[in-house]
């Protein structure tokens, strides 16, 4: 499962912004880390993970029980849908819009 490359410019302004809110405590810590690992999977396809990585990611659900897990989730799949990371800023382990909880 791959997806289109973005644009260097625009993945690494995504990078540092999503590392800004983070160290800003804005949102969950492991949502950043969900948030940058898709990202980066989206950029560089299977050289990031394997494939088998990549769909036990995609599968964490939005209900997930453990909220540093379902925030990672949220997070990974975000990233690798290659979102603003500014669309997760309020997400608090919970969800964000077109997210199932």
């Amino acid at each position: 499962m791959t997806a289109d490359r973005m644009d260097e410019a625009l993945f690494l302004d995504c990078l540092q912004r999503a590392d800004a809110f983070r160290e800003a405590g804005k949102g969950d810590r492991s949502l950043w880390i969900g948030y940058r690992n898709g990202l980066r999977r989206r950029q560089f396809g299977e050289a990031f993970g394997t494939e088998g990585q990549h769909r036990l990611r995609l599968s964490i659900p939005g209900d997930h029980p453990d909220p540093s897990h379902r925030a990672y989730g949220i997070g990974y799949r975000a990233g690798f849908r290659g979102e603003d990371p500014a669309a997760l800023m309020d997400c608090r382990a919970g969800s964000v819009i077109g997210e199932k909880v």
